[in-house]
């Protein structure tokens, strides 16, 4: 009983997260336009979930004070920390991913396939233009860009969040690809 105790919130964020990818396989939050979107929106719904779970539950057994509270808040940074550091990585990668595209492509091919065929069979015959497509989609639901009559234009989110890749690339002396 000490155990549960005293890592209550963080079985609660835990227990909550396992709520989350249940019901992302039950009702296949994957299958529609836009999976990596619908993935996240239902981790926010859930986020509110334990966020009033937690403070029910905080209100009810525990005496408020500091210590609480941030176990509490530890809790919930967890829950942010299994999606967004771990789980949305992999649920992308299994959905976005080129080289893994492209090893499922060739497998359901006998093992092989001439280039062409393979760049023009990519994402389900749609072509490596697809990605772009995509992402740009993703962007406008992010509010990252905005597009007006057919011209797509960075956001204030999108400039902060360029400046902070563009700064990350050149600590790390990298260079974008795709241009």
């Amino acid at each position: 009983m000490e155990f549960v105790e005293k890592y209550f919130f963080l079985i609660v964020a835990l227990s909550t997260y396992i709520l989350v990818l249940i019901w992302a396989v039950l009702f296949k939050v994957g299958k529609g336009d836009s999976p990596l979107t619908a993935f996240n929106q239902l981790h926010i719904r859930f986020s509110l979930f334990y966020l009033l779970v937690s403070a029910a539950l905080f209100l009810a057994f525990y005496t408020p004070d500091l210590y609480t509270v941030f176990d509490f808040s530890i809790g919930y940074f967890f829950y942010l920390g299994f999606h967004y550091a771990i789980f949305q990585n992999f649920y992308g990668l299994a959905q976005r991913s080129i080289s893994a595209s492209l090893l499922i492509l060739l497998k359901h091919n006998g093992g092989e396939m001439r280039v062409n065929d393979c760049l023009k069979n990519y994402a389900d015959g749609k072509g490596f233009g697809y990605i772009k497509k995509s992402r740009l989609e993703d962007m406008v639901h992010l509010q990252f860009v905005s597009l007006e009559n057919g011209v797509y234009k960075i956001t204030s989110r999108g400039k902060k969040t360029s400046f902070v890749v563009r700064s990350i690339l050149g600590f790390w002396g990298l260079r974008q690809l795709g241009k």
